[in-house]
């Protein structure tokens, strides 16, 4: 239901499927990069770290998604 109403019919399965390559080139790069970091610093630090980038996703999403 989402997609249907953020891209217009003609480019709906091109953008789509983008979108799915982009969020899982981000996962796996985050599993490769999670543990080099969990090495170099606090666990607290790397928390705090993915807290802020989820909140800013938040943020991103409230404010440019489609009522």
């Amino acid at each position: 239901m989402y997609p249907n109403r953020l891209f217009a019919t003609e480019v709906r399965t091109t953008l789509v499927g983008a979108v799915t390559a982009v969020s899982r080139i981000g996962a796996a790069a985050a599993a490769f990069v999670f543990p080099l970091l969990a090495e170099r610093m606090a666990s607290s630090t790397l928390l705090g770290c993915a807290i802020a980038i989820l909140a800013l996703g938040a943020w991103i999403a409230r404010r440019w998604a489609p009522a």
